[in-house]
């Protein structure tokens, strides 16, 4: 009976299942021993989900961009306001190519500092741009971590991002006036000569 319950509790996972003997002999005791083993297990599963579904909720109320993708670039999860920015629902990001809304002359940057990436050395940051189907452009900053396994096997990539469009355009009008200054300056010059 005793592995006849630890069986049927392999095979569905139901960890709150206990195993039942009446007695005192050594077979009832390794069925208690194993409801004790079973009943921590089930208090560490309670408190390791605790601990999951807070860190979800700190993951999913951030602001800031998060997504994972593998080797191949494909995401395995973006967070709500990944998916909020780029309008699409949830299960369609799912799927699709990380760099999807990258334009091709900036793909094999990222492509390339992507390889980079080493167990030692194993975030860079980047800026890039965004540009949707309809023509809008964005600036996103973002920081890459490679995630790799105990043998330092490459499993994937977590990004974290931000829209940075408006100190762009403000860094391109510092850098419109700049020029226009010094024109105007070196004209000014000229005309003192």
């Amino acid at each position: 009976r005793i592995s006849d319950g630890v069986k049927s509790i392999e095979a569905d996972g139901d960890i709150s299942r206990r195993i039942h003997l009446e007695g005192n002999d050594e077979l009832t005791t390794l069925s208690r021993d194993i409801n004790k083993m079973l009943d921590r297990l089930e208090t560490s599963d309670l408190r390791i989900r605790c601990e999951a579904l807070k860190y979800r909720t700190v993951i999913e109320d951030q602001t800031e961009y998060i997504c994972r993708f593998g080797k191949d670039g494909i995401l395995t999860f973006v967070n709500e306001a990944y998916h909020r920015f780029f309008s699409y629902n949830r299960k369609v990001m799912i799927g699709r190519h990380f760099l999807s809304f990258v334009p091709d002359q900036d793909r094999q940057r990222i492509h390339a500092l992507l390889d980079t990436l080493t167990i030692d050395s194993p975030t860079s940051t980047y800026e890039l741009r965004v540009q949707f189907p309809d023509g809008k452009e964005f600036w996103q900053h973002w920081t890459c971590r490679a995630i790799y396994d105990e043998v330092g096997g490459l499993l994937e990539y977590q990004a974290v991002g931000r829209d940075i469009s408006d100190r762009k355009r403000v860094e391109d009008e510092l850098t419109t006036l700049n020029r226009r200054l010094e024109e105007a300056n070196s004209q000014l010059g000229q005309a003192y000569v």
